[in-house]
């Protein structure tokens, strides 16, 4: 989903708390990491409208108290935007037709649940859409109010104006033309300003100014001043709006020397100073202006991320001073190959930037192929040696649907590194990626892959670092697994483990990743080091009778304390698998192993869950870490003192900043992980005993 919701809020209005539950797992099945709350009544309905923030209400068909006139009146109420979708018990044009006219956004039937997720989505890429208007609608009215500010006070003349009328004139304008107050000069054409004899040559240059005829956007003309002398001045005018309507902003200076100064020194801070070129923010800007002309005027444009390969090498081999060297020779090259009107820059130590101006994917890659025939051939030098230069090239075409540079900079960098990474072919295109039509779909090619692993061993786990944040250095891990493809790349279990449980092999996969941890902890503990391992085990394990008597038997063979062993499955799939996962929960504690659940929080009746299952941990999901950035702590502080209150251990995922941190553990939050303290590695090597000092770095 295109500007993707960080964590969905969804409100369920639905007399069954299962089947409620049940739309939640359809749409974080589906990819959408979504929180969900069941309503009780409708006075709780309106305070949780009231309240909180809310992405999407979900109505069952038939519930008197939650009509949807009635839902949709109460959110209008509170002037709150949030999409409705109803669910229909059985296909009824009519009732559709009549919740469409309430401002419900689509009727769906409950058992359409491919449907449903495509719906979901579809309003919720429409939501952030009207977030991200409402957001710069804003921006704009403060950046509006700061510039309004800045030129009331600004040493420059300004004014603006309309049909050659003023509208305003700051402080400086009208002192520079002797008067008191704007009233006086309120309604004075600019013409009335200019001297005499360059009346007829002003007119000419408004006229053409205004209708987009002329080139110019700055004049030099005689203007007559309070003392009935003339003083030669230059014009500038730019396109403006002042209260909400378009006009034309005019500043006036002097021409004295300091003129051609002020224009030096402006180029001077566009310029890089190693290469010579245009430096990062000035391609910025560029990019920016090339993005609106595709969006106002039609105008395509491409951004070009070029890479130099293997810079790190250079630097090693050659020193800093003479990859400055190969840098600012390449720079030169790179100004004889680009097309007139295209821009240049040199974006940071081994990356230069291109801008090519109206130009399309056939015309953009012959530019690419002309200049890899260049390069091909040539050779820089530094101090007696040639060294080749290469580039792996990044490519963002952009057109009326481009939003932001930032964006834009971000795909051509992922492109780039795509293209590093082929042997084939040194740039590549950035394609938006299309939404899945099927959830249901299977990958052929992840089938096949699947069946190959199995047949030849190619998986591996990986270990992440689980941190205590409570003064406990024993080292704890969490075991991940990866499948390796036919080239040796690793492949997300997210990837197959669907297709493994339909090929019911995943309970396989699983014993497999269980003897394999048993094997390192095993090493472990000969070393003197005792260890905690988290093995996610899949629904089919839950699912197999046999798989508790075995692990009894391994771990009897292995000789392990059977509580280094914490098994994990997540929130979703134990309220899904009920029954089976309290009775493998309970078979795992009576093991003496212990008992993990994972993505926790992300139901609307969390903890009873523990009515049923019994657990030791609990694992939060993801987005209440994200949201500590937001307003997110509140939740948070609650999910953790409800977790406190029954006994249960909490570890927060997701810690991949700093800031987080000191929130965490004034929180109250026991362990921490994420990619921030460490990624999976093959190893485990982490460093527990530095935990104490991070302890004491994080309080503060």
């Amino acid at each position: 989903m295109d500007g993707e919701l960080k964590t969905v809020r969804i409100l369920l209005l639905h007399d069954l708390a299962d089947v409620a539950e049940q739309y939640i797992n359809v749409l974080r099945n589906s990819g959408l990491a979504t929180r969900g709350q069941l309503i009780e009544s409708f006075e709780d309905f309106e305070s949780h409208i009231e309240n909180k923030t809310w992405d999407l209400v979900l109505v069952k068909q038939g519930i008197t108290e939650y009509s949807p006139q009635r839902v949709t009146d109460a959110i209008k109420s509170f002037a709150k935007d949030i999409p409705v979708i109803v669910l229909l018990e059985s296909l009824d044009p009519d009732y559709a037709y009549q919740c469409l006219g309430h401002g419900v956004k689509d009727a769906v039937l409950d058992s359409e649940e491919d449907y449903l997720v495509l719906v979901v989505r579809r309003e919720l890429d429409n939501l952030s859409v009207r977030r991200a208007r409402r957001a710069l609608n804003l921006a704009l009215l403060e950046s509006e109010k700061r510039c309004n500010q800045l030129i009331k006070t600004s040493r420059d003349a300004v004014a603006y104006v309309a049909a050659g009328m003023h509208v305003y004139a700051n402080t400086r304008y009208l002192g520079f033309f002797g008067y008191d107050s704007f009233e006086e000069l309120e309604g004075v054409p600019i013409l009335d300003l200019v001297a005499v004899n360059q009346q007829s040559e002003m007119k000419t240059f408004l006229k053409q100014y205004s209708i987009g005829l002329g080139s110019e956007s700055s004049v030099s003309t005689l203007i007559k001043m309070p003392d009935d002398t003339e003083t030669k001045v230059t014009m500038n005018f730019s396109q403006a709006t002042y209260d909400g309507e378009i006009c034309t902003q005019l500043l006036i200076r002097l021409d004295d020397d300091d003129t051609q100064l002020q224009e030096q020194l402006q180029r001077i801070s566009h310029q890089d100073i190693l290469t010579g070129l245009y430096n990062r923010q000035y391609i910025m800007d560029i990019l920016r202006d090339s993005i609106s002309e595709s969006q106002v005027e039609g105008q395509n444009s491409a951004f070009l991320y070029l890479k130099i390969q293997r810079y790190s090498i250079m630097q090693t081999e050659l020193g800093i001073s003479n990859c400055d060297l190969v840098v600012n020779d390449s720079a030169s090259q790179l100004q004889e190959l680009i097309p007139t009107g295209s821009v240049l820059g040199h974006f940071s130590d081994d990356v230069f930037a291109v801008i090519l101006k109206s130009t399309d994917k056939a015309r953009t890659q012959a530019f690419i192929e002309k200049m890899n025939a260049f390069f091909a051939d040539y050779l820089a030098e530094v101090q007696g040696r040639t060294v080749p230069v290469d580039f792996t090239i990044g490519v963002v075409l952009l057109n009326d649907s481009t939003d932001n540079p930032q964006n834009v900079i971000m795909q051509a960098q992922s492109m780039a590194d795509e293209a590093e990474k082929n042997d084939k072919q040194n740039y590549a295109f950035y394609v938006p990626q299309k939404k899945p039509m099927n959830i249901g779909d299977v990958d052929k090619q992840i089938s096949a892959q699947l069946q190959n692993a199995i047949e030849s061993g190619m998986f591996k786990v990986l270990f992440q670092p689980i941190i205590s944040l409570r003064a406990q250095n024993q080292p704890f891990y969490e075991v991940f697994l990866r499948m390796l493809s036919d080239t040796g790349e690793e492949v997300s279990p997210t990837r197959f483990i669907e297709e493994a449980a339909s090929q019911k092999v995943a309970e396989k996969i699983d014993r497999w990743v269980v003897v394999q941890s048993i094997k390192a902890l095993a090493r472990e503990y000969g070393e003197g080091r005792p260890t905690r391992l988290i093995i996610n085990i899949t629904p089919q394990t839950l699912l197999d009778d046999s798989f508790v008597p075995w692990l009894g038997m391994a771990l009897k063979a292995s000789r392990l304390p059977h509580d280094a062993l914490v098994f994990q499955i997540s929130e979703n799939e134990a309220y899904r698998y009920l029954k089976e996962a309290k009775s493998t929960c309970n078979a795992l504690s009576e093991l003496h192993c212990k008992v993990s659940i994972s993505r926790f929080g992300g139901m609307a009746n969390a903890f009873g869950l523990f009515r049923h299952v019994h657990a030791d941990y609990i694992k939060i999901d993801g987005s209440y870490t994200k949201d500590l950035a937001g307003n997110g702590e509140k939740a948070l502080m609650e999910l953790v003192e409800q977790a406190h209150a029954v006994g249960k251990m909490t570890i927060a995922t997701f810690v991949e900043e700093v800031k987080v941190l000191s929130s965490l553990y004034g929180l109250g939050v026991h362990y921490i992980q994420g990619y921030y303290l460490q990624p999976p590695s093959e190893t485990m090597e982490y460093d527990f005993s530095g935990d104490d000092d991070e302890e004491e770095v994080i309080m503060y």
